[in-house]
């Protein structure tokens, strides 16, 4: 009987790096024919090789450990198992040849449609403001019930909306759709106790109707028209509901930021 091989050299006779060959022992595919318990050392016998070799041939294939290991259990045939490893792997491709075909197209058609970026003058109206936690699925129901409860403390106040409500989000640390922070504003046309002074100034917009699903890239088509123009800036973000805030209303919302000055060029 030929005698016991470590690991090492079990590992240059079957071509297998001793970090998969300890994966596989892991996983119940091949496990070594002794162990020294005192130092851990793992030993192999020549017939093993066998095993060793037809784990590397179907890993080439890219087979799953967990179908490789059928075959070799007895589990699974070995032509069944090709069959149905074929099948993932066209199912797949597909999958990635369909991903490619939108890549393509996104090459002369946008994934988004632009978004026009202009630039407008704010009045500054106090707004009364009102700060909660809400997740995707209930924003909306959230969002009328803050701006319902706005337009009750105004008129109890003596005042009333000078304009459409608006939202940020203040940052906390990374997006949580489950739980993430709005604060929702309403400008009113006198400054009452509780009110706060509203952004007055230069504000770079744009206007999404319909599909708040788009919402993100309207962010994002402001955040890249600030970053090619000469403005910078002057606080984060909002969005400002052109439309009542009441279920079945046409969402039409307008993403906006306040600016600086624009920099002079020298």
């Amino acid at each position: 009987m030929r005698p016991l091989m470590s690991i090492g050299h079990f590992s240059e006779m079957t071509g297998l790096s001793i970090r998969a060959l300890r994966l596989y022992e892991q996983q119940g595919l091949l496990a070594p024919a002794a162990v020294d318990l005192r130092t851990g050392y793992r030993f192999y016998r020549w017939h093993q090789r066998t095993v060793a070799e037809r784990i590397r041939s179907l890993r080439e294939l890219e087979m799953p450990l967990e179908l490789i290991a059928r075959c070799l259990h007895g589990g699974l045939e070995l032509g069944a198992a090709l069959e149905r490893h074929g099948d993932a792997l066209e199912a797949e491709l597909q999958e990635r040849l369909q991903t490619l075909r939108r890549v393509r197209e996104a090459q002369t058609t946008p994934p988004w449609p632009d978004f026009e970026v202009r630039v407008r003058q704010q009045r500054a109206w106090p707004v009364l403001s009102v700060r909660y936690y809400t997740s995707l699925s209930r924003c909306e129901a959230d969002r009328r019930e803050g701006y319902c409860s706005l337009r009750q403390r105004a008129a109890q106040l003596g005042t009333r909306a000078a304009g459409p409500p608006h939202a940020h989000h203040p940052p906390q640390g990374g997006f949580d759709p489950d739980h993430y922070a709005v604060a929702l504003s309403l400008p009113v046309r006198l400054a009452v106790p509780g009110s706060e002074p509203g952004f007055g100034g230069r504000i770079a917009f744009t206007r999404l109707c319909g599909d708040v699903t788009r919402l993100l890239h309207a962010y994002q088509a402001l955040s890249d028209w600030l970053a090619r123009s000469p403005h910078l800036r002057a606080g984060p973000s909002a969005e400002r509901y052109l439309c009542r805030l009441r279920p079945g209303a046409a969402p039409h919302t307008e993403v906006w930021a306040p600016l600086h000055a624009p920099l002079e060029v020298l």
